[in-house]
């Protein structure tokens, strides 16, 4: 998907919304879902002249890309659940990981904790009393989830947020799997937003396609 289609979908599906909290899923992994989550942020911030206070947040358990990225420190929102958790105030994991271009962009990984309480189910029930404590911090809240199909326990979550965003990569995914993977979703009853195509290709020419779009 190109910047300015993404643009398009920022403001009619978050800044029109106004809503606070909003979460980017995939089918399968893969599928460049971190990576769309990222770049919303980064367009958020870049294209609508926005002062809120955002965070990028990790919430995929299984497969914790923006984590490892961030070396797997210690401190993140999977602590609200651990035993070490009254040996840290809020301030400690909300606004340790701030961006170093942007001054109000904060990334929130899952923390390292011990690998026995490491599992869907613990931690998503753990999740809820971090997002309580995120949404007092943020005005706009990022989450990169994990793949539906991957980790259908997280989807019990799903009613935290305002939106969700299913991110299919173009000419890869199956529309079979895609299309479980949202009725696996739709029994939690969460608010989809619409489908982010990743990395599509156009095979008319781009000016007529953008005069029809």
């Amino acid at each position: 998907m190109d910047n300015e289609a993404l643009k398009f979908i920022l403001n009619r599906k978050i800044f029109e919304k106004s809503g606070q909290a909003f979460l980017f899923l995939s089918a399968v992994p893969g599928e460049g879902k971190t990576f769309t989550c990222l770049t919303t942020a980064q367009m958020c911030l870049e294209n609508f002249s926005t002062k809120k206070r955002i965070a990028v947040v990790d919430f995929n358990i299984q497969h914790p890309e923006i984590t490892n990225k961030m070396d797997n420190p210690e401190l993140g929102w999977a602590l609200n659940g651990s035993d070490q958790s009254d040996k840290f105030d809020v301030a400690d994991w909300c606004f340790k990981y701030p961006s170093h271009e942007h001054p109000n962009l904060f990334f929130i990984p899952v923390g390292r904790v011990p690998s026995d309480e490491v599992d869907s189910s613990t931690m998503s029930e753990v999740f809820p009393k971090a997002m309580e404590e995120l949404k007092e911090q943020f005005d706009l809240i990022l989450v990169d989830g994990p793949s539906i199909l991957a980790s259908l326990a997280t989807l019990t979550n799903t009613n935290l947020f305002d939106g969700v965003f299913i991110v299919v990569e173009a000419e890869k995914t199956r529309q079979q799997v895609v299309s479980t993977a949202i009725n696996h979703l739709k029994e939690a009853d969460p608010t989809i937003l619409g489908t982010i195509m990743n990395k599509r290709r156009h095979h008319i020419p781009d000016c007529i396609y953008k005069k029809i779009f």
